[in-house]
């Protein structure tokens, strides 16, 4: 008897979820960038929105070198490019919905 009713909410959950995921996927991505000095850290900006994530990640690494002056690292997020004098860029894809600033003040 109990059966009948467990099953119907894993389906609603497994439902849930499904759709979750969907919508986060389609979502739109937003690349996101800073340039921090040896003393003075950046503040991220946008730089622009594509449709997919494969989209920003792609714009994100054309924006770094190719290492041969500078040390590039991939990160879950994007690319991160440091140069011998210190400066740091920073190349994030986040979907629309995710500012990496933070929460706004009031």
């Amino acid at each position: 008897m109990m059966r009948a009713p467990r099953r119907a909410s894993l389906l609603v959950a497994f439902s849930l979820l499904i759709s979750a995921a969907t919508a986060y996927a389609e979502c739109a991505w937003v690349l996101w960038g800073a340039v921090s000095l040896p003393n003075a850290p950046g503040q991220f900006s946008r730089y622009a929105a594509y449709e997919s994530r494969d989209q920003c990640f792609h714009a994100a690494k054309s924006r770094v070198g190719d290492g041969h002056e500078t040390v590039v690292v991939r990160h879950e997020n994007g690319w991160t490019e440091a140069f011998k004098s210190g400066t740091v860029s920073e190349y994030q894809c986040w979907p629309d919905t995710v500012d990496p600033r933070g929460p706004k003040g009031k």
